[in-house]
């Protein structure tokens, strides 16, 4: 989207991403895309314009919980409080969609996230549709720390 009387595009959040650009920035920043489909973007957030994408995150919902997924930056617009707003949009969402529990596991993004309210937890209380997911099974390290927050 470009703003009136000017060439520069305006970079604005928009639920479904592209595609193709979400696997893109997820790949380039070695995050998992092995699970991820298509209809899967129902639940994402991106940040920039559709042609080029600088951020984007997304819920996989289980039932009453959901599994954040992939909350990714460009180098280019990160500590400007881009993730920040992502995650508290996505958060918004998941309240519209009668969530309880928003859980992630991270290898790298810990500290970030308990500074948005949510709190390290032990791999064996988290609930079955969780276990189940194959971001869990077999995606992410079992080093990962595993977050929670109560919505």
């Amino acid at each position: 989207m470009l703003e009136k009387g000017n060439s520069v595009p305006k970079l604005e959040y928009f639920f479904h991403p592209n595609f193709e650009n979400v696997l893109n920035l997820l790949q380039d920043n070695a995050l998992p895309i092995e699970d991820l489909k298509t209809q899967d973007l129902n639940n994402f957030i991106g940040y920039g314009d559709q042609s080029e994408l600088g951020a984007v995150i997304g819920l996989e919902l289980h039932g009453e919980s959901a599994l954040l997924r992939s909350l990714v930056l460009k180098d280019s617009i990160r500590k400007q409080g881009i993730g920040t707003q992502l995650v508290h949009k996505i958060e918004e969402r998941a309240r519209l969609l009668r969530v309880k529990k928003i859980f992630l596991l991270t290898a790298t993004a810990r500290n970030f996230f308990i500074r948005l309210g949510y709190q390290e937890i032990e791999r064996d209380s988290l609930p079955s549709e969780i276990k189940r997911t194959e971001e869990f099974t077999t995606l992410c390290p079992t080093s990962s720390s595993i977050l929670m927050k109560i919505l």
